[in-house]
């Protein structure tokens, strides 16, 4: 029984590292020679006497690789490793992950214990579909009496607003102009077309 976890360790360690070096920095890239990734995956790059940067891989420019930093880039160097981190697009879950305070990368930030997990999750995993969701009961009060009345909102659910802001009126109030799909122009129309 005890031994499980470990074997999980084991069966989840990469006993190849990839392996590339940095040879440009341009503004918010780094563009490298290796290591063999793909689009989306996640890279550590290596400074000699410095603590590691995290990137992402964003793209490919003639056999090269393009990453992203997600952390300050300040030591970076031409000839730094870029060390490829696929297990890095997961992170730990389980009931010692409640209450806690994480980081963008799924790091403690309030000083407590090590999060003990049971499982891992994959960061960009398929979200379920329409259907298998959880129905939306309970009403989401805005406080925005036009949204509240017209395209009322519930606790859970996933909306997109958009609109143009046009101005301000005289008692400050915003108005937004929006497009429904499908909707008819009536502003120009005959009193036949209505």
């Amino acid at each position: 029984m005890g031994l499980r976890r470990y074997i999980e360790a084991v069966d989840s360690l990469e006993p190849m590292l990839q392996v590339g070096e940095v040879v440009e920095i341009a503004g918010l890239i780094v563009e490298s020679a290796g290591p063999v990734v793909a689009i989306g995956d996640f890279c550590e790059i290596r400074p000699p006497g410095g603590r590691p940067v995290r990137a992402q891989v964003v793209g490919f420019r003639n056999g090269r690789v393009l990453s992203m930093p997600l952390e300050e880039t300040g030591g970076l160097r031409l000839g730094d490793r870029v060390v490829a981190r696929r297990g890095a697009a997961s992170i730990p879950v389980g009931p010692g992950l409640l209450g806690r305070v994480l980081d963008g990368f799924g790091r403690p930030m309030d000083h407590g214990p090590a999060i003990e997990a049971t499982a891992a999750r994959d960061l960009f995993g398929a979200p379920p579909g329409p259907l298998d969701r959880e129905h939306i009961t309970r009403p989401l009060v805005t406080g925005i009496r036009v949204l509240d009345s017209l395209l009322p909102v519930g606790q859970g659910q996933r909306i997109g607003i958009f609109g143009e802001l046009l101005g301000q009126n005289f008692n400050g109030d915003l108005a937004i102009e929006t497009e429904i799909p499908g909707a008819v122009d009536l502003t120009h129309a005959t009193s036949a077309e209505w």
